[in-house]
């Protein structure tokens, strides 16, 4: 039998690129919540792969040999399909591409497809734009699409027209580190709809603190995307500290998930979005007086001095 790296026809570097990205991809579904098959698992439990795993054992530093091992358990041993790896796409569409089944109450599914399309336009988004036309399945369906290129603003465009089915669209390169696996990276979890309710109101229903008041945190922030956050979800950031005491070792805040615009156009966007999601909880901006400007005084210049350079160093 043959070795299976002469049926791949891409070089070593590709490889062991292609196997950072799936490695850090299946972290980022496991920060998710959806656990790794045995493969993956296997995939991942190499230092070399992982930075998350702390060991003292000296790593071998061999990536290409592990994802080598890892397309041999996800292919399996028969030469016939091994042989479809001589063509470049048969490697994404049977090794990188990956669907997750999860049951919910009351017999709902909820199906997460991850797909590496070769095309960088919009046919690469040609699944989820069919799935989002006959639309008469009853589960939900997301699609997270990585690119081996930077996608074309005509992708961008075509996910925002879509109602009915969630997409998510990365580059390649979103996946070349571990966005989680920093030491001093916090740790964001959601919270609940009850621990939200405890956050806002007091215990005889009055209001303690108003959404809007919760620190921001951007929409397309790189933990926020790693995590699939959605607008105005609400994240508690555990942050280990030195400056705490014996009896609080860690600093505790919140953040609401909100877009952040750039331009006026993006502004209405963000209202029209932060309106049609937000949850019940929300503030209802009875509580905050309006802000009519009376206590702002003005900015004459009056006190600002001129800048003569007498005190700027010559660099001698």
């Amino acid at each position: 039998m043959e070795s299976i790296r002469d049926y791949i026809d891409l070089s070593d570097e590709r490889l062991e690129t292609l196997a950072r990205v799936k490695a850090n991809q299946i972290l980022m579904m496991l920060d998710r919540g959806y656990p790794p098959n045995e493969s993956e698992s296997k995939l991942i439990s190499a230092p070399c792969l992982n930075t998350r795993i702390e060991t003292d054992e000296p790593d071998d530093g061999d990536i290409l040999g592990h994802f080598l091992t890892f397309i041999r358990d996800t292919m399996g041993d028969d030469e016939k399909k091994l042989a479809l790896l001589r063509k470049p796409e048969t490697l994404y569409t049977h090794v990188m591409n990956r669907d997750y089944r999860i049951e919910r109450p009351g017999g709902r599914l909820t199906i997460i497809k991850i797909r590496y399309p070769t095309d960088k336009g919009k046919g690469g988004l040609s699944e989820a734009i069919g799935d989002e036309k006959s639309r008469q399945i009853p589960d939900e369906r997301i699609y997270i699409y990585i690119f081996p290129v930077p996608p074309t603003h005509h992708v961008y465009s075509t996910v925002r027209e879509l109602t009915k089915t969630q997409v998510e669209i990365f580059s390649e390169d979103k996946f070349y580190n571990d966005v989680m696996g920093y030491k001093l990276q916090p740790k964001f979890t959601v919270i609940s709809k009850e621990e939200e309710r405890e956050l806002l109101y007091m215990e005889d229903g009055r209001k303690r603190i108003s959404l809007r008041n919760l620190q921001i945190m951007s929409y397309d922030d790189p933990v926020a995307r790693w995590l699939g956050l959605k607008v105005n979800d609400i994240v508690r950031v555990e942050r280990e500290s030195l400056w705490l005491d014996e009896f609080q070792s860690k600093e505790i805040t919140y953040r609401r998930v909100a877009i952040v615009p750039h331009s006026k156009k993006e502004t209405k966007r963000t209202a029209v979005v932060e309106a049609s999601e937000t949850p019940e909880t929300a503030d209802d901006g009875d509580d905050e007086l309006p802000d009519d400007g009376e206590d702002e005084l003005p900015d004459d210049g009056d006190d600002e001095l001129p800048d003569d350079g007498e005190d700027a160093f010559e660099g001698e």
